[in-house]
């Protein structure tokens, strides 16, 4: 079905290609993306947990204070 949807280049390297290569390229940047997104994540969480962590108490709302 593919090979008659696409140009005769594509169809040629449909053939040759294994089968389905956009569906691994889009696997591999959805996790890719999850991967960063996942960084990034952990980055802000632990950069929140040390800042709580270092603050000045004069400095912090009292309903807002970590347990120590």
């Amino acid at each position: 079905m593919t090979s008659s949807l696409a140009c005769l280049t594509c169809a040629k390297a449909f053939e040759h290609a294994g089968g389905n290569a956009a569906g691994y390229a889009i696997l591999l940047m959805l996790v890719l993306l999850v991967v960063v997104l996942g960084i990034v994540f952990f980055c802000f969480i632990r950069l929140g947990m040390k800042s709580r962590n270092n603050i000045d108490p004069q400095y912090a709302d009292t309903f807002n204070l970590p347990d120590q």
